[in-house]
């Protein structure tokens, strides 16, 4: 039986198609973040990645190919 490149991996080093990244933001802003995250039912995360979507497709960084 042959074995996945990746079982020895562990965490994000298994999905080769994410990367973690850690921010450092003012606790003003992530208590503005936070409460959106509530009112809207997201996760912190998912809305993070919303926000960074929606930056990229607005200053035309996305190339649909």
């Amino acid at each position: 039986m042959t074995q996945c490149y990746y079982t020895n991996k562990r965490g994000d080093a298994k999905m080769t198609h994410k990367k973690r990244l850690g921010l450092t933001i003012p606790i003003g802003l992530y208590n503005l973040i936070k409460s959106e995250t509530e009112y809207t039912g997201q996760t912190l995360n998912a809305l993070l990645l919303q926000i960074l979507w929606d930056w990229v497709k607005e200053n035309g960084l996305l190339n649909d190919k």
